[in-house]
């Protein structure tokens, strides 16, 4: 059998992005060349939103300018 390990007490979980961040059905994690951008899709774009953009093949952040 052997000994139990004195290291036992002191275990933790593997960090995860979802504990910091919140994440719900309606919030994707995208990973960008500078970090990571949560988005959540159930808010309104309204003039100054900053948005996610799918283009060409690529995806890309945007700020809503201008008015109706």
């Amino acid at each position: 059998m052997g000994f139990p390990s004195p290291a036992a007490d002191y275990t933790e979980r593997r960090l995860n992005i979802n504990d910091f961040c919140n994440i719900s059905a309606n919030r994707i994690i995208m990973e960008t060349c500078s970090g990571f951008v949560v988005v959540d899709k159930s808010l309104p774009c309204t003039q100054g939103s900053t948005i996610l953009i799918h283009a060409d093949g690529r995806s890309e952040l945007a700020k809503v300018m201008g008015g109706r």
